[in-house]
């Protein structure tokens, strides 16, 4: 259902073919099974304070060192928007620490896992009444219905 939606979601009538950003896009699916199983096993092994306080402060640590380069460059503008940045970043930890949450205490990491396709519907949304994507709406929206078509079936 996955590689459907990737091939529904392309958005013109041209064959579907691997580009750069569809195999990154698979490596993240790929990179985020292998992350939550991993997490579950960290947590159970040092617990979640540990979990927490070495798993992000590495996290932040070695994309701090990877884009310094890009962050000296760019740090006029960077502070210009340290608000939205804050805001941003604050959301984002939100979203990371419920996951690892749910990692811990769910008994089926299976559908933690299914359940966070949910995501796509809310991206399509706010990219529909925010950011006024309305290109391709029936292929988006057909997109959407395999992925949660995707989630009921996991469940």
């Amino acid at each position: 259902l996955i590689a459907g939606a990737m091939v529904v979601l392309k958005g013109d009538k041209t064959r579907f073919a691997l580009t750069k950003g569809n195999i990154l896009a698979l490596l993240c699916g790929a990179f985020l099974g292998v992350g939550v199983v991993t997490t579950r096993i960290a947590v159970r092994l040092g617990g979640l304070p540990n979990y927490t306080k070495y798993g992000y402060m590495m996290q932040v640590s070695i994309l701090l060192v990877i884009t310094s380069k890009i962050i000296y460059k760019e740090r006029a503008e960077i502070s210009n928007s340290l608000r939205d940045v804050t805001i941003m970043g604050l959301g984002r930890f939100g979203q990371l620490f419920s996951f690892v949450l749910a990692t811990v205490y769910a008994s089926n990491l299976a559908l933690v896992s299914s359940v966070t396709t949910f995501n796509v519907v809310l991206i399509f949304g706010a990219g529909y009444f925010f950011l006024k994507e309305r290109k391709n709406l029936k292929q988006k929206l057909l997109g959407v219905s395999l992925a949660m078509l995707g989630l009921l079936m996991s469940i």
